[in-house]
């Protein structure tokens, strides 16, 4: 089964939204519509998601998996 990485940043932005994590959801969002190439796309989602972890804005053990499970789909998309 392939991973669908758009429904994965889009649901995480939904929980961060959620979570009164708003900025940081529209950061997500804004990399998805904004982005030239399906690439420019994952590595900016791989860097706001490091700068999010870097941060360590309280959310709950869900939304860090997801925030985990993401990264590393992204980091293994991006070799």
């Amino acid at each position: 089964m392939n991973y669908d990485y758009y429904a994965a940043a889009k649901i995480l932005a939904d929980h961060l939204a959620a979570e009164g994590q708003s900025d940081w959801a529209e950061k997500l969002r804004k990399v998805i519509a904004e982005g030239a190439s399906g690439t420019e796309i994952f590595m900016g989602l791989r860097w706001q998601l490091q700068q999010l972890k870097r941060c360590g804005v309280p959310l709950s053990d869900q939304t860090w998996g997801q925030v985990e499970d993401l990264s590393k789909e992204l980091d293994r998309a991006l070799r």
